[in-house]
């Protein structure tokens, strides 16, 4: 099992090493995590975005990505539906 603060050293790494193209890169919006029983669901967006608030500066197609607390198995969730929806079809897949 993995602590909360790991959860999200993983998740940090994980946006980090897929949004090069991202000027200014991309950071965890804390006080959007939702607690799981099998995990942390974590939102982020564009830093730019976070500091100035401009819909400019914000990221489109960004799914929160689940870190699994027992593996830290990490999965990015679709955001071609609402976020609810994504994660309700993310808890119907089989765990390991």
């Amino acid at each position: 099992m993995i602590s909360e603060a790991e959860a999200l050293q993983i998740a940090e790494q994980y946006l980090s090493q897929r949004s090069h193209s991202v000027d200014g890169g991309v950071a965890i919006i804390k006080d959007k995590t939702i607690q799981k029983p099998y995990g942390w669901i974590f939102f982020y967006n564009s830093r730019r975005y976070l500091e100035t608030g401009s819909p400019l500066e914000a990221l489109g197609g960004n799914g929160p990505v689940v870190v699994e607390s027992a593996s830290g198995r990490v999965h990015a969730l679709s955001s071609a539906h609402s976020t609810a929806a994504a994660i309700a079809e993310f808890e119907r897949l089989p765990r390991e």
